[in-house]
């Protein structure tokens, strides 16, 4: 195994482990109205798709993983742009930053592989 498949697959299985989470707490959570459960599974879903294309090997697994990012600061930010107005961007907590951050990194790192793996 190489040392870019075995990054490559590091980064299926954090964004397996990022994803999970939210793809399960659409069935799972009872409190929560059933446009947040569309979208808790909207955004976890391409994650943990993409990440299962990427432990295959497969090149598809990365636009998933800009889908999901993309998918993420949609949901979050049209609300509050909604709400808020220009104000949005001060008001959205620094965790969503930080998960976006993440989410955004994890289809860079997953793109960057792949381009170098495949070609």
């Amino acid at each position: 195994m190489t040392k870019k498949r075995l990054a490559l697959l590091v980064v299926a299985g954090l964004a397996a482990a990022y994803g999970l989470p939210s793809a399960a707490g659409a069935f799972f959570l009872d409190d929560v109205t059933q446009p947040f459960r569309f979208a808790s599974l909207a955004v976890g879903a391409p994650l943990v798709v993409g990440a299962a294309l990427l432990v295959l090997g497969r090149r598809g697994g990365a636009p998933l993983l800009w889908l999901s990012a993309a998918t993420y600061a949609a949901v979050m930010l049209l609300p509050a742009f909604y709400r808020h107005g220009v104000d949005a961007f001060s008001v959205l907590m620094s965790a969503f930053y930080f998960s976006l951050a993440v989410r955004v990194g994890l289809a860079a790192a997953a793109h960057m592989l792949c381009w170098r793996c495949h070609g």
